[in-house]
């Protein structure tokens, strides 16, 4: 209504061209990204996780990525220095945090061959936000929890899984509260350094 008292109704010419091709603007970008399709994929190549088999050798490993995992929330995979190392590896990492926005991070991964076990080596990034932080790293088989492991800032260790008859495991990590007098406030970048499937 003010554009109508200061311009005498010439200002509703100038704007309402503007919004009309500000709108079509906006509608033709948002149909181009909604038409916008993927190249398709080569019969071999597949981005749904296959199951995990156990290898055939006693010697032999199978060394296990994110893109064996089912569920893998914001979970990345970069070649990180673990805290108390020297050299940096290639490691699945996700920041977690307690207090305010506590939350536990969960990767899932499925055998089609119950035998072998899971080994998972865990450790914190050496740049992780906070060095007073507690990661508590937890294995579930068939929803069965079978090991617990939790490391300070500088700590390892190794979470180890039987296969055998399982279907699923899940590890989940999370910032630990190991009593009600530990106060956390803060956050922690939580790594997997070695993740295999052995005989």
């Amino acid at each position: 209504m003010w554009v109508d008292l200061v311009t005498r109704g010439f200002g509703l010419f100038l704007t309402w061209p503007i919004c009309m091709i500000w709108a079509a603007t906006a509608a033709s970008s948002y149909t181009t990204d909604s038409l916008t399709t993927t190249a398709p994929q080569s019969p071999g190549e597949s981005t749904t996780p296959q199951a995990i088999v156990t290898p055939d050798s006693a010697q032999a490993e199978r060394r296990l990525t994110l893109a064996d995992a089912f569920n893998k929330s914001d979970w990345t995979e970069a070649d990180v220095t673990p805290a108390g190392k020297v050299e940096a590896v290639p490691a699945m990492q996700k920041d977690v945090s307690c207090g305010y926005s506590e939350s536990v991070e969960r990767l899932e991964f499925r055998f089609a061959q119950g035998t072998g076990r899971l080994e998972a080596d865990v450790a914190q990034a050496m740049t992780s936000p906070s060095s007073a932080v507690r990661v508590q790293f937890t294995a579930h088989a068939d929803g069965r929890q079978v090991d617990v492991k939790t490391i300070p800032f500088a700590g390892t260790a190794t979470l180890s899984v039987p296969l055998a008859g399982v279907t699923v495991v899940t590890i989940s990590v999370q910032a630990a509260k190991t009593d009600s007098s530990y106060t956390c406030g803060g956050a922690a970048t939580a790594l997997i350094t070695r993740l295999v499937v052995v005989r």
